[in-house]
């Protein structure tokens, strides 16, 4: 192992360290941290490290250029090299080199491939040590370096450390052949023809040992078969011994069995058992009792905090409470009179339904007679009366829906009426009526069978709906409850004393063109599908 320290500056390099240790291959990293120890008054963190592999650590082959981009060749080599070299494609780095010139006809590169098994220790013994790994090379392209560029070809051979003989070309161009010369290595020298075939055999087994191991034998089983025959007596014994007790505890079991059956009760002992199971009973029951009561008084406290959560607006705040019976107490502030009668009140539904001869279909934009009226409660179910003039500003907003309660959003409802309050009872005063908007695009739609009306009343504070209609289960904000439900229709046509079947041609005294109409227009306009 030799280690090289050169320092640069001004384009020059001057040599430092120019030392070597010996190593064997099991203690490379061993030998590499002494030698680095020796000269760690140089300061050689983050020094720039070049890593050059002798010819026992790599392998090198001439192979064909693969047929690939050059930027994907060194990736490839890995899998075209597991039959060429002796590493699976699993532990191979590899990477390659060109000649300068190529003989006619031919397209070589030289693969150079790597133990990855062998590298990965140096790569984390360089950064364990804080030195800056620049690259991983060969000896066969660093040798070329140590000469001046020939100005006509020369061969140069060196001795490597494994006494093996390194052959290089060098020209102007650069390195143009490199090879290994293993026939030089050390040679035999030396011939012993006593072979294993001319070595006489030793003839170890006699008359004497053959019989003396059969009498061994013999014994060795007579033995085993005395006591064998000894185990077995005695294993006899005792499953007879055995045997009588079983029968001796049967007997006993059943004697124990026909006392028992012939035993009766005692009326004492069965009198007091009743009664104690009659106690255990009631106690139980008492038990139960005692729990049912705690679990309905922690629920009812728990829902009441609850709703009271839910229900108070901003501006009022509670300090405290307290169920009595049915009635319950509140003591607290509220910024303004008005906020504190809303949150008070809640609206009770009286009438909710259409009006009117005909209540079992309609058509788009026409006048839905309606009955509509509410009655504003207190959080104790009374009817509240102060809920009058100008505390009285509620005012009715009604929703469409399909009949799976999924509102009609592009079609807008409207009410033709005065909606007036009086001793906390609002209602329309004369006729009313509401209407369901057509598309604003004007293309039909529906049928829509068993529409459903439904309403919510706007306290007309700040779009804050501080009190709600009972079963306001539609979806709304804050819920919006139903009115009624019937049939609507996009519309009606009216004919001329014309008659066909559906699906035919049809044609007016006013229009000469036929109209041809679907089932699913049809429909839109009649209900009938």
């Amino acid at each position: 192992m030799r280690l090289l320290v050169a320092k640069s500056y001004a384009g020059k390099c001057e040599l430092i360290v120019n030392d070597q240790e010996d190593a064997q291959p099991g203690n490379l990293i061993e030998k590499a941290a002494h030698i680095l120890k020796k000269y760690k008054r140089l300061s050689l963190k983050d020094a720039s490290v070049s890593l050059v592999l002798g010819t026992d650590c790599y392998e090198s082959v001439l192979v064909d250029r693969p047929m690939v981009d050059s930027e994907e060749i060194a990736d490839s080599l890995k899998y075209s090299l597991d039959d060429l070299v002796s590493l699976s494609a699993d532990d191979i780095i590899a990477d390659y080199y060109e000649f300068p010139e190529q003989p006619t006809g031919q397209d070589k590169v030289v693969a150079v491939v790597a133990s990855k098994q062998l590298l990965k220790p140096w790569v984390d013994f360089l950064e364990d040590n804080d030195l800056s790994l620049v690259a991983i090379t060969v000896s066969e392209l660093t040798l070329p370096s140590l000469i001046k560029p020939p100005t006509h070809p020369e061969m140069v051979i060196y001795q490597t450390q494994e006494k093996q003989y390194l052959a290089q070309i060098y020209t102007s161009k650069g390195l143009l052949f490199t090879r290994i010369l293993r026939g030089v290595t050390a040679m035999k020298q030396s011939v012993n023809l006593y072979r294993g075939d001319l070595v006489p055999v030793n003839q170890r087994l006699t008359l004497g040992k053959l019989t003396m191991g059969l009498v061994v034998i013999a014994v060795v089983i007579l033995a085993l078969a005395t006591i064998a025959g000894w185990q077995q007596s005695q294993a006899q014994a005792k499953n007879e011994e055995l045997t009588e007790q079983l029968n001796a505890a049967n007997n006993q079991l059943t004697s124990l069995r026909d006392r028992l059956s012939n035993r009766k009760q005692s009326p004492d002992l069965v009198a007091k058992k009743t009664e104690l199971q009659t106690y255990i009973q009631d106690a139980r029951t008492f038990r139960q009792s005692i729990n049912d009561f705690e679990t309905s008084a922690s629920s009812a406290v728990a829902s009441l905090l609850r709703e009271l959560a839910d229900i108070t607006p901003q501006g009022i705040w509670l300090e405290n409470f307290g169920l009595n019976g049915e009635k319950i107490y509140l003591q607290g502030y509220a910024t303004d009179t008005e906020k504190l009668v809303l949150w008070m009140d809640k609206f009770k539904l009286l009438t909710a339904e259409f009006d009117g001869t005909c209540t079992d279909f309609y058509y788009m934009g026409q006048p839905q007679p309606v009955s509509l009226s509410a009655q504003v409660v207190n959080a104790s179910g009374n009817k509240t009366l102060n809920y009058t003039g100008s505390l009285a500003k509620a005012e009715p907003l009604f929703y469409a829906y399909d009949s799976s309660r999924n509102q009609l959003v592009d079609h807008t409802v409207s009410y033709d009426g005065v909606w007036e309050w009086g001793d906390g009872v609002g209602q329309f005063t004369g006729n009313a009526s509401v209407s369901v908007s057509r598309l604003s695009s004007g293309q039909p739609d529906g049928p829509f069978r068993n529409y459903i009306l439904g309403w919510q009343l706007d306290d007309r504070e700040d779009a804050n709906f501080y009190s709600t209609l009972q079963n306001s289960d539609l979806s709304a904000s804050y819920g919006a409850a139903e009115v009624d439900s019937a049939n609507l229709y996009y519309g009606r046509l009216n004919l001329q004393d014309t008659y066909t079947a559906m699906a035919r041609l049809m044609k007016t005294l006013k229009q000469k063109a036929p109209l041809v109409f679907t089932e699913d227009e049809i429909a839109r306009f009649t209900g009938v599908s």
